[in-house]
């Protein structure tokens, strides 16, 4: 699943580039040649680095998480304690992505970078991070509501479908498996099968947010040549969101 998690956001992203690169008189359609270039170049060239993140990735997701919870979360409490205590919003966030090693170098922007530009999955990490922290967006990189999102997301749609998965073996006395427990079998069974094809599908949204904000560091000009609405609508979105914020 991972490794299919990881194709499909390699692909999206090699889309993505491509889109970004076109005007809008330009027709991009859903099986043009610009998808089957990209799933090419990533089922070839970038397959071993996919295999490779897959691996590593989300175990190293999980410890940069808790390595830096304690310092993120230190300010907050304090903040709560005293509500009228001034902490700089996004200092933590930027000292904490800073000092993390792991997220430098393993991070959820690699495969949009192995998409986009065909680097190794090290080398890939390691780019996204210093483009972020060239741009000074490491606040931004350092937010996973669409990590968190996309997570909760496949845990509810996973427990839903158990809970189908167990009405439908009780009131039609299907049976999933040859276990003397239907129900615990029809439970399982169908958390396992609705948590992990939800959890590629909800991947694409995942991978094309990714590639979005990339392509938006590297190259807001092309952006606003070739999609003037779309980039009139990130500019005002993203001084609404972030640099109010900051």
């Amino acid at each position: 699943t991972q490794v299919i998690k990881g194709v499909s956001q390699a692909t999206v992203a090699g889309i993505i580039g491509h889109w970004w690169n076109i005007t809008d008189e330009e027709h991009l359609p859903l099986c043009s040649g610009a998808f089957y270039s990209a799933l090419l170049r990533t089922l070839s060239k970038g397959f071993g680095s996919i295999c490779l993140g897959s691996l590593v990735l989300g175990p190293s997701l999980l410890m940069s998480r808790l390595w830096t919870f304690p310092r993120l979360a230190k300010p907050k409490i304090a903040r709560l304690r005293n509500p009228e205590l001034s902490l700089p919003s996004h200092e933590s966030d930027e000292n904490a992505f800073n000092n993390d090693v792991i997220a430098r170098h393993i991070n959820q922007w690699s495969y949009s970078y192995i998409g986009l530009y065909g680097y190794s999955f090290w080398d890939a990490g390691f780019k996204a991070s210093e483009l972020f922290q060239a741009r000074g967006w490491t606040h931004v990189v350092s937010d996973h509501l669409i990590l968190s999102s996309m997570s909760m997301s496949t845990v509810v749609i996973g427990v839903s479908t158990a809970c189908l998965g167990v009405i439908v073996s009780e009131v039609d006395g299907y049976s999933f498996s040859a276990a003397h427990k239907p129900l615990t079998s029809a439970f399982l069974i169908s958390l396992l099968v609705g948590y992990y094809l939800s959890s590629a599908f909800l991947s694409i949204i995942q991978g094309s947010v990714s590639a979005i904000l990339v392509c938006y560091a590297v190259a807001p000009v092309d952006l606003h040549a070739n999609h003037p609405l779309l980039s009139q609508e990130m500019k005002t979105g993203w001084k609404q969101f972030w640099i109010q914020k900051k």
